[in-house]
C-alpha cells in the first residue's frame, strides 16, 4: 500500500494507500494507519519530557532522559577539550620555538 513498509512485514498490507509510515501516523511501526486501520492504536497523552522531544516514538526508539543527559554532558565536555586540544597544540608549538631561540642564543653567544 506504498507506506513505507514492506507489504509482508506491514499488518495492513492492503489499506490506506499512498501515506508514509512515520511515527506522527504509524506510531508503533506497523504499516497501519493510526486513526484509519490500526485496531490496537491507543492514543499516547504526552507526559512533560515527552513534549521536550517530539521527534521520538517510544514504541521504535529508547526516549528515557538518561539518554538527553548524556547528550548534554557529552556536549559540555566537549567545550573543555577542544579548549585542552587548543591549548595543547599552542603548547607544542610554542615550547619547541623557546628551546630552538635559547639554542641559537646560546651558540652566538649573546
Amino acid at each position: 500500500d506504498n507506506d513505507g513498509i514492506v507489504d509482508t512485514l506491514d499488518t495492513c498490507p492492503i489499506g490506506k494507500l499512498n501515506w508514509i509510515s512515520e511515527p506522527k501516523v504509524d506510531s508503533d511501526a506497523d504499516g497501519c494507519h493510526d486513526v484509519d486501520e490500526d485496531t490496537d492504536y491507543v492514543p499516547v497523552e504526552l507526559e512533560e519530557n515527552e513534549t521536550a522531544n517530539p521527534n521520538c516514538n517510544p514504541y521504535v526508539q529508547d526516549c528515557s532522559e538518561e539518554q538527553v543527559d548524556k547528550a548534554t554532558i557529552t556536549e559540555e565536555s566537549t567545550e573543555g577539550q577542544v579548549k585542552q586540544l587548543v591549548m595543547t597544540m599552542l603548547a607544542l608549538a610554542i615550547i619547541p620555538t623557546a628551546i630552538g631561540l635559547l639554542l641559537l642564543a646560546y651558540r652566538m653567544k649573546w
